[in-house]
């Protein structure tokens, strides 16, 4: 079966700058998935390049998404497929914007941002456009956002470390700017570098594909380490680890294995000498931490932690607030718990964590199913293994927009090949 037939992660995860095929494909669903996925990124080099407060860019940027989202629902709604997953989505998006409109209209609570903000997050960034990747894209449209978004990071990987900070807190981890921080820096990094593995070893190349690729694995890995971020490693080691057992086979398994170990026997070492340049950790110091009871327990985080859980457990139905105390804020650790299963006990409770299990549970199913089977555009769900693996030790629901937006792209595509649906033009 032809790559036509794809859904929109297809279209809106990957990506060509340089393609002209348009007649076949839907230029304004390209375009909104492609600064979707991979424009912020490019846009948070603005400010500083033009000496200007990131918001001058940063919010018509969300705008114009938001826009060229809502205008995508209207005019491909015929293209639009409505899966289980959507379904627990709603639900649990429901129960979830009731505690936000509890804890922020009718019981305020002291918050960290704006309350107009929160709103933005989740609705601006995270739920509509999610919605708008539901939409049934064409295989010209796969392609340009595959490619956008390879481009698209690899230039954010590229200008992080022409343009980047070291200095972060003395901790020698890679900032790109300061809305760039190590580990956004560090799953833009991980992401290219799945794609590039991904067309490497399948199945249709190009030759200048092919060496471009081979100037980004590089450019990728080495950014991932600099960053120094565990999250973004593990979702790397993670994404790939399945890729290599699930989606491959024979000869192209040892070869994705055999690339890792180079990757691995050189770059490590490189970084370590940058590193202990500063005082900063260096990147076998902070992963070492992670099977140290004792380091684990001295980190902000775990407080974090403790606190969501003892909120829940206090109020285990529906929750007790979507944001963590102003004690544990000031730590630096944020208004969340870093775990996407505790925030959602914290705010929803036992309901709403049921409704998000299943919506995970069907995206996890729909990602192993179109690995296995090799499907074409199975890229997709290489970025919803990394999301998901990365709500589980970073970012919040609310500005968890790349995860929700992978969950409904990746079980889409799946519905897609299930229900054998005649190709669309």
């Amino acid at each position: 079966m032809s790559d036509a037939a794809f859904f929109p992660v297809e279209s809106l995860i990957a990506a060509p700058i340089a393609s002209a095929e348009v007649k076949d494909g839907h230029s304004l669903l390209r375009w909104m998935a492609a600064l979707c996925l991979g424009g912020y990124g490019l846009v948070s080099f603005l400010p500083g390049l033009f000496g200007v407060e990131g918001r001058t860019f940063t919010v018509p940027f969300r705008a114009l998404v938001l826009i060229m989202s809502l205008a995508c629902l209207w005019i491909y709604r015929k293209r639009f497929i409505a899966t289980n997953c959507l379904r627990f989505f709603l639900a649990f998006w429901t129960i979830y914007t009731g505690r936000i409109l509890l804890d922020t209209v009718l019981n305020p609570i002291p918050l960290v941002l704006p309350v107009g903000d929160y709103w933005l997050n989740a609705y601006g960034i995270g739920v509509i456009p999610g919605i708008a990747f539901c939409i049934l894209g064409s295989e010209s449209d796969y392609s340009f956002l595959r490619r956008f978004l390879t481009v698209a990071w690899a230039s954010v990987s590229a200008l992080s470390l022409a343009f980047g900070d070291w200095s972060l807190g003395g901790s020698g981890r890679l900032t790109g700017n300061e809305y760039l921080n190590p580990i956004t820096n560090g799953h833009i990094a991980a992401g290219l570098l799945l794609l590039c593995v991904y067309y490497l070893f399948g199945k249709k190349k190009t030759f200048a594909g092919m060496v471009f690729t081979l100037c980004c694995i590089p450019l990728g890995f080495f950014t991932l380490l600099a960053a120094n971020s565990r999250g973004p490693i593990i979702c790397a080691v993670v994404a790939a680890g399945i890729l290599i057992f699930v989606g491959f086979r024979g000869r192209t398994r040892f070869a994705v294995m055999l690339l890792g170990l180079v990757l691995y026997a050189v770059f490590p070492n490189v970084i370590a000498q940058l590193q202990d340049q500063g005082e900063g950790q260096t990147i076998s110091d902070r992963m070492g931490n992670l099977g140290d009871e004792g380091s684990l327990k001295d980190e902000a985080r775990y407080l974090t932690y403790a606190a969501a859980w003892a909120g829940y457990i206090d109020n285990p139905v529906f929750g007790y607030r979507f944001e963590l105390p102003s004690s544990l804020i000031a730590s630096g650790e944020g208004a969340y718990p870093h775990n996407i299963l505790l925030e959602s006990l914290m705010s929803t409770g036992t309901v709403g964590t049921i409704l998000l299990v299943g919506l995970l549970g069907l995206s996890v199913r729909s990602a192993w199913r179109l690995l296995r089977d090799q499907r074409p555009n199975s890229w997709v769900s290489l970025l919803f293994i990394q999301y998901f693996v990365g709500a589980m030790f970073s970012g919040g629901i609310y500005n968890d927009a790349e995860l929700w937006h992978c969950c409904l792209a990746v079980t889409t595509l799946d519905a897609f090949f299930s229900r054998q649906t005649p190709k669309l033009s």
